[in-house]
């Protein structure tokens, strides 16, 4: 299980830089990788509804005087909070058995502001380097290389490199985030095979 001082360790020698022991160090190395793990950290959970940061909440009215003039209902967002994937009715199901979506809902500053009196939500949340999936690890040890090497190793042929390493590592780990079933495998290339039947067919 990757911390965030593996993270960063990564990222910085992947393109040739000094690693750190602490991301508190007095070195030009720390300062620049410790403001790039929370940005592109960040940066990345927003991009995706990445299941390993995927959390579910009823929410309640808050007590605090926010003027939201187009909703009944308003609502603190979670601190852990990064993006909203759904808004779901926390009872009413449709004919599949899912339960029904909201369609009416909006988020201004860190208050979410619905017509509904308990919404359900379905939200990404800022995870732990710890609960990240191995390949979003990656993709993330890639971002982090890409930017990092624009200050560090001032080399565009290593930016290029890391960045185009960036892309297909992000896609490697979005095409299998949360998409496993018992039966399921990925191939070397990354490829989600799910076994149906004695068949296999491709995510």
């Amino acid at each position: 299980m990757a911390s965030e001082i593996d993270v960063v360790n990564m990222a910085l020698s992947r393109i040739g830089a000094n690693t750190i022991s602490s991301v508190d160090d007095p070195t030009n190395e720390a300062r620049l990788a410790k403001l790039e793990l929370d940005q592109s950290k960040s940066s990345l959970l927003r991009q995706a509804n990445w299941n390993f940061a995927t959390k579910w909440q009823v929410m309640y009215v808050t007590a605090d005087v926010v003027v939201f003039p187009d909703f009944k209902y308003i609502f603190s967002l979670p601190v852990d909070y990064i993006r909203v994937q759904a808004m779901k009715y926390p009872t009413s199901t449709v004919a599949s058995g899912e339960l029904r979506s909201i369609d009416r809902w909006n988020i201004t500053g860190r208050y979410l502001g619905t017509d509904v009196e308990s919404p359900l939500m379905r939200y990404t949340n800022n995870a732990g380097i710890g609960l990240w999936d191995d390949m979003a690890i990656e993709a993330l040890v890639w971002r982090m290389s890409a930017n990092l090497s624009s200050t560090l190793s001032r080399s565009e042929t290593t930016r290029a490199y890391a960045a185009q390493q960036f892309m297909m590592a992000y896609q490697l780990a979005q095409n299998v985030d949360g998409k496993e079933k018992v039966l399921d495998r990925v191939t070397t290339d990354g490829r989600l095979l799910s076994a149906r039947r004695g068949g296999s067919s491709v995510w």
